[in-house]
């Protein structure tokens, strides 16, 4: 094994320096299988054929708001060799009413000792990981060599106009799959 050295082994950060991902928001978010392997179906007459694997990377996305509560998924797909798909995460729950508030609708990140189980507060991070982690332990019972790329796209999205533009490619990069920087004719 070669011995660490900062000027060939770094790994630059592709997040936005100085972001707290854990700030209430909606975010965009790429992940790829290993070398961009189509390991999830095939694209027919312009929409996705999920295979097993595809199957188990899109039960574990929906099982997302019952792993962190404090998330809300909006649009999705499963493409051959990736995923996209929005999350909003709302680590700043609106109280109901005064008369209804608990311990339990308190957010406490220092999970100190003596309270209540409060709702932990979650970042973007926490979320892709225990996504790929529950996906490849899952297909990796299939398939030993099952791999996520390192790493993950995200994208903060910063308004109205920017969800919609993100929505509607989301909706429709099944259909546009031959124009997808991903695509290559092995993928087909």
């Amino acid at each position: 094994m070669n011995k660490y050295d900062p000027n060939v082994h770094h790994r630059r950060s592709v997040r936005l320096y100085g972001y707290d991902y854990s700030e209430t928001g909606s975010y965009f978010v790429t992940i790829c299988t290993h070398e961009q392997t189509p390991l999830f179906g095939k694209i027919n007459n312009g929409e996705m054929q999920l295979n097993s694997y595809g199957r188990i990377a899109n039960k574990h996305w929906m099982s997302i708001t019952s792993q962190f509560p404090n998330t809300f998924l909006h649009e999705f797909v499963i493409m051959p060799n990736h995923i996209h798909g929005i999350i909003e995460i709302n680590n700043n729950p609106a109280p109901k009413n005064n008369h209804e508030l608990s311990n339990h609708d308190m957010i406490n990140p220092g999970g100190f000792a003596g309270t209540m189980n409060p709702m932990p507060c979650v970042n973007l991070a926490r979320i892709v990981r225990w996504y790929k982690g529950r996906t490849t332990f899952e297909c990796r019972k299939k398939q030993f060599t099952f791999a996520w790329q390192r790493s993950y796209y995200e994208h903060i999205i910063r308004d109205d106009e920017d969800h919609y533009r993100i929505a509607e490619y989301i909706i429709n990069n099944p259909a546009s799959w031959q124009e997808d920087r991903l695509y290559t004719e092995e993928h087909q």
